[in-house]
Formats: C-alpha cells, sequence, structure tokens
C-alpha cells in the first residue's frame, strides 16, 4: 500500500515493528525455517489450534507454562514475506466453488476467484515462464508486469546428488500410479501449478513449485519497499 501511494504521488511515513531482516536467514530460500525462529524478526505467539488438550500438549512445539503452541510470526520489514517459505501457489477454481458451497452468496464467493486471478496478474512477474504473451496470447494467464518475481528453484546441485535423483525417481512413479498419465492440460502447463488450464479443471498431479524469489534470493515486501527507499523513510 504505501509503494503504491508512492507511485500515485504521494509522501508517505512507514512504522515498522522492527528493523530490516536482511540477512543469510533471510535472503536463502532453504534457509527460511532459521527465518521464522530468528530471534531478531520474530514475535512469539501461542495458539490453540487443537481442541484436544492431550493432543496440543503433545505438539513438539508446544510450551508447558505459556499453555499454547509457539507459532512465531514476523516482526520486521516486510512482515511475514520476510521469513515464509516463499511458495506462490493460487487457489483452483474448485476450492472457489468448495467455499460458495458453504456460504450464504455463493456467487459472490465464486466471483472470488476472478477477483484474485486479476490480482495475482497485476502483481506477479513470472520469471519461472519466461514467455511473454505475443499478440495477446497468453493461456498460461500469468502476469508479467508486476513488482513480485517468481522463479523455478535451480535444481542442478540437488540433481546431482544421486540419492535426490532416486527420491524424484520415486516420486514420479508414486504420481503416475496414484494420478495416471498427465492430462493434456498439464502437458502445456509445463508442471505448472498455476497455469489457468490447471487451476480452472482442478488438476492435480506432479508440478514445480513457483517461490518468491529474484535470481534466487528472497524477494518481498521488503523489496516492494526498498524500491521507494529514498522516498519513504523507514523507522
Amino acid at each position: 500500500m504505501a509503494a503504491r501511494l508512492v507511485e500515485a504521488g504521494y509522501s508517505v511515513l512507514v512504522l515498522e515493528a522492527g528493523g530490516d531482516p536482511r540477512s543469510v536467514d533471510y535472503d536463502v530460500p532453504a534457509f527460511h525455517p532459521f527465518a521464522t525462529e530468528n530471534e531478531s524478526m520474530r514475535w512469539d505467539f501461542f495458539v490453540h489450534h487443537y481442541s484436544n488438550p492431550d493432543t496440543r500438549r503433545s505438539d513438539p512445539s508446544y510450551i508447558a507454562d505459556k499453555g499454547g503452541v509457539w507459532y512465531p510470526r514476523a516482526g520486521t520489514l516486510g512482515g511475514c514475506t520476510s521469513h515464509n517459505a516463499m511458495i506462490f501457489v493460487h487457489p483452483s477454481n474448485h476450492d472457489w466453488n468448495q467455499i460458495a458451497g458453504h456460504q450464504r452468496r455463493p456467487v459472490v464467493a465464486r466471483e472470488q476467484h476472478a477477483v484474485l486471478l486479476r490480482e495475482a496478474r497485476r502483481l506477479r512477474a513470472s520469471e519461472d515462464r519466461p514467455y511473454p504473451p505475443q499478440a495477446g496470447v497468453n493461456p498460461s494467464r500469468h502476469g508479467y508486469d508486476g513488482w513480485l518475481s517468481t522463479e523455478k528453484a535451480a535444481p542442478a546441485e540437488a540433481i546431482s546428488d544421486r540419492n535426490i535423483r532416486r527420491l524424484f525417481a520415486s516420486s514420479i512413479r508414486n504420481v503416475l500410479k496414484e494420478v495416471g498419465l498427465p492430462t493434456k492440460a498439464r502437458l502445456e502447463s509445463f508442471g505448472d501449478p498455476n497455469d489457468w488450464r490447471v487451476v480452472s479443471e482442478n488438476e492435480f498431479g506432479a508440478c514445480y513449485t513457483p517461490m518468491t524469489t529474484r535470481n534466487f534470493q528472497r524477494v518481498g515486501a521488503r523489496e516492494r519497499l526498498m524500491e521507494y527507499a529514498s522516498a519513504i523513510p523507514i523507522c
């Protein structure tokens, strides 16, 4: 919101509860579990998301003197985009229709998917599908001009590991056994879970995971704000 106000010509003061999270934990995608628990960027919350007290106490993150399960949230510049797992996947039409079935106004709930898709296109700069639409043809319905970069993970190092290759092959075999051969929509999507042809048909199966990274480093609300650092005093 602050960045959009600056784009519209306003002067903005951003007050954030926490400092700049930039660190190795922040930058390296594989370190996101460390980022989540980093003392310099976390607030400690203790939740009660089990109805059964015995189940709650059996959770490894249960803290007895707090009476709840430890659930750290980000208290730093960029909010939870500074410590999340960076996975960018939006719901299928089926998900919204299922929600609509439990709403008093189901038509409104179904319409939310169209709104979500439009906003995702505005937000996103799809580096994981580096083929921007030509002559108005965009069957994936991705956005390419937004501020939030999405990429595929760089798999070269992992694939060079024999055990990883075996795990990958085993996973593919299990998917083929459980789901069957890929459909036309899944083949056309090249394994992209956010491709419209997959989302609209509620397709499921093997896919890659789009990550909110730029040059394989975390990118989020912090970067959006820092692009306007000269115009936004950061406290």
